[in-house]
């Protein structure tokens, strides 16, 4: 199957590439279908030479299958690269993100983590641990003034001939 997912844009070529990736999958039926500049730009440019072309689809295999399978290796490869941290192949780096990060990035504007240069992990594990903390905080001091507050002492309950009853 193949989907679209949000991943970091600036300063890599892996977005533009990926949607590359995805149009000529929705274009072409297999492997086959690609045309040689094609097929050697995605194996040696995209995939670093590393991917070998896929052999001939075995009797009942659906091609379309191989053929996402052959550009899902794009997107291990630029995972891979981004772990260990390849040098060579910064461009192609896939780092996933998602609506966490855009929500991240709203709760630190206008903090000293706004550039992304001044994220640490133990800055990071600050911020979040602080505002966990005063969450945390607000919500004993909410309890302890419901509990020490004014109680609602049980009221009679008047009949409508104007008794009370219990």
């Amino acid at each position: 199957m193949i989907v679209r997912s949000r991943y970091v844009k600036r300063g890599l070529l892996f977005p533009a590439r990926a949607n590359r990736l995805y149009e000529l999958w929705r274009r072409h039926a297999s492997h086959g279908e690609l045309d040689d500049d094609t097929r050697t730009q995605i194996l040696d440019r995209y995939l670093g030479g590393a991917y070998p072309p896929p052999a001939a689809p075995a009797p009942g295999a659906d091609a379309r299958a191989e053929l996402a399978a052959l550009f899902r290796g794009y997107f291990e490869r630029g995972h891979r690269l981004a772990v260990t941290g390849d040098q060579q192949a910064k461009v192609d780096y896939l780092v996933h993100c998602g609506p966490a990060m855009g929500a991240f990035n709203q709760a630190v504007a206008g903090t000293a983590l706004h550039p992304w240069r001044a994220r640490t992990v133990e800055a990071i594990s600050d911020f979040l641990m602080d505002g966990a903390a005063a969450h945390i905080t607000a919500r004993l001091r909410s309890f302890d003034e419901i509990a020490s507050g004014d109680r609602m002492e049980p009221k009679p309950v008047t009949s409508a001939a104007g008794g009370h009853e219990r």
